[in-house]
């Protein structure tokens, strides 16, 4: 599973963080990459967030 990982994070930091400029394809698709890694984060942790208070778990501010 850590192999998996990893490679997942390299291929990320490939397609995401260092881009190769020399093809201008580049430039349009990079947008939408983000995008759609972004929207997916997005969905992600709003679904953490319904199942937590779903489930009644206090946050932060709830604790204090």
């Amino acid at each position: 599973m850590f192999e998996v990982l990893v490679v997942a994070w390299v291929y990320g930091q490939t397609l995401l963080m260092y881009p190769d400029a020399q093809e201008g394809l580049i430039f349009l698709f990079l947008p939408l990459l983000q995008a759609v890694f972004n929207l997916a984060v997005g969905v992600l942790l709003y679904w953490l967030q319904y199942r937590r208070v779903a489930k009644g778990i206090p946050d932060a501010a709830g604790c204090a």
